[in-house]
């Protein structure tokens, strides 16, 4: 019984986060106020997902808040790839929709996939840390892969991640 309490936390807890956008993310602006170039929030993310990687159970503060400020970059960049899509919208056929379309879906699944590990780092078991945690970076290279198809559908459509 204790097990499917903490099933249902953490499904709730990962429920409101895939709900509420994080604070900035849809405006895109990073923490300082200036807007940040895709490849500079990459570089942000992939930064942050080596220090995980090395992080120890007992470290798991330290882990799960770069994760969470991850979380947040990415979501800005993923608002702003969307944006750019929209932007763009008019100029595509039927089929460059349909596969821009499913480019986001992908995107938005593979980031509530990441999600969910984040939820399970952050209240899972010191046992179960090292497994929580490569999930984690897993999915965040599945991530990371769905932003390549992305950025290869905008880059078909005549448009490019970031605005010119």
């Amino acid at each position: 019984m204790k097990h499917i309490c903490h099933l249902a936390l953490f499904f709730a807890v990962a429920g409101l986060l895939l709900l509420c956008p994080a604070p900035g993310a849809l405006s895109g602006a990073s923490s300082g106020g200036e807007e940040t170039s895709a490849g500079d929030v990459q570089q942000e993310v992939e930064e942050a997902m080596r220090a995980i990687r090395s992080f120890s159970a007992e470290q798991r503060d330290d882990a799960v808040a770069q994760a969470k400020e991850a979380l947040r970059k990415l979501d800005a960049r993923i608002d702003r790839l969307e944006n750019r899509m929209q932007e763009g919208w008019s100029d595509l056929d039927q089929a460059a929709r349909r596969k821009t379309r499913e480019s986001l879906q992908r995107l938005r699944e593979q980031r509530n996939e990441l999600a969910e590990w984040y939820g399970g780092m952050k209240h899972g078991s010191m046992d179960a840390w090292d497994r929580l945690k490569q999930g984690f970076l897993n999915s965040y290279e599945k991530l990371e892969n769905a932003f390549k198809e992305a950025r290869k559908e905008l880059a078909s459509g005549g448009m490019t991640e970031e605005k010119k």
